[in-house]
C-alpha cells in the first residue's frame, strides 16, 4: 500500500540518521577487524586465518596422585588398559587431552581421554579425582608434505613454520596427538634447547626407548629443515623452538596430516 504523497512532508527524514549509524558501525567493525588478531594472541607480521583450532580450549589433566589406571569403560571394574604414574617418561608430569566427560557406573564422574600409549589413537576413561584440570587455546598442524607447522590460536593463524619430519623409512606418523611433556635437553644436543614429547610413537622404530615416543625439538643440524630427513620426530629451527617453548602449555592438540 502506498503512502499519501505528503507523507513525508509531515515527518522528519530519517536518512541521515540511518547514514550517521551505519558509518559508525563500519568504524568499529574495521578496528575490531584489526584489534582483534592481537587481542586473540598474534603477533605483527603473523598471517590470519580461520583453522581447525576453531573451538573451545584444549582440556588437560595432570594426574595429581600417585597413580591413575586408565580403563576401557568409566567403571572401576572394566579392563585396566594401563597405570599411569604421577611422573612420566623423561621425568616431566603426566597429563592426558581429556575429550569428554561422562557419568561412571560407580555414581563418579570419569573422562574419556586420550593416552600417550602405542597404539596411536589409544583412548580411555580416567576418573575426575585423579587429574588436575587446565587449558590450552593453542593447537598445532603439521604437514607433512608441505613441511610445515602452523600454530593457532583459537581461531587464528599466529605462525608458521618451515620444519623437518621422518624420512619414508621411518615417517612422522599421522593422527591427533597432543604434547605429553616439554624438558630441556642437554647443552650441545642434537635435539636444541627444548624438546617437547607427543603422545605418538613411532610405528616402525618399536624397540626405542618409551616405544619410540615422537618429539617436537630444535636441531644441531639446521641444513635438515625444510627435508623429510628424521627418524619420525619434528625438528624446528632452535630460535622458533625456543620461542614455541615460552608460549606452549603441554596438553597442546598437534594434528599431523
Amino acid at each position: 500500500m502506498e503512502e499519501p504523497a505528503d507523507d513525508g512532508a509531515r515527518r522528519p527524514k530519517r536518512w541521515p540518521v540511518v547514514a550517521a549509524v551505519a558509518a559508525v558501525a563500519f568504524a568499529v567493525g574495521f578496528v575490531l577487524s584489526i584489534l582483534l588478531p592481537f587481542a586473540l594472541g598474534g603477533r605483527a607480521g603473523s598471517t590470519a586465518g580461520a583453522g581447525p583450532g576453531c573451538a573451545d580450549d584444549a582440556l588437560v589433566g595432570t594426574v595429581s596422585v600417585g597413580n591413575v589406571t586408565a580403563r576401557t569403560d568409566p567403571d572401576p571394574s572394566a579392563r585396566a588398559i594401563q597405570t599411569f604414574r604421577k611422573m612420566a617418561p623423561y621425568d616431566v608430569p603426566q597429563v592426558f587431552a581429556l575429550l569428554s566427560q561422562v557419568a561412571g557406573s560407580d555414581g563418579r564422574t570419569w573422562y574419556r581421554a586420550a593416552l600417550p600409549v602405542p597404539p596411536n589413537g589409544s583412548m580411555g576413561f580416567i576418573p575426575t579425582s585423579a587429574v588436575r584440570l587446565s587449558t590450552s587455546p593453542y593447537h598445532l598442524v603439521v604437514d607433512r608434505h608441505g613441511l610445515t607447522l602452523t600454530v593457532y590460536r583459537h581461531c587464528s593463524r599466529i605462525g608458521q613454520y618451515r620444519v623437518a619430519v621422518g624420512k619414508p623409512s621411518t615417517p612422522t606418523p599421522r593422527g591427533d596427538f597432543y604434547l605429553t611433556g616439554l624438558f630441556r635437553p642437554a647443552p650441545n644436543s642434537a635435539l636444541g634447547p627444548y624438546a617437547y614429547s607427543l603422545s605418538a610413537h613411532s610405528e616402525v622404530l618399536t624397540w626405542w626407548r618409551f616405544g619410540g615416543i615422537v618429539g617436537l625439538h630444535g636441531t644441531n643440524d639446521p641444513s635438515s629443515i625444510g627435508r623429510a630427513v628424521t627418524h619420525g620426530c619434528i625438528r624446528l629451527p632452535n630460535e622458533e623452538m625456543e620461542r614455541l617453548a615460552r608460549l606452549l602449555p603441554v596438553g597442546t592438540p598437534i594434528e599431523v596430516r
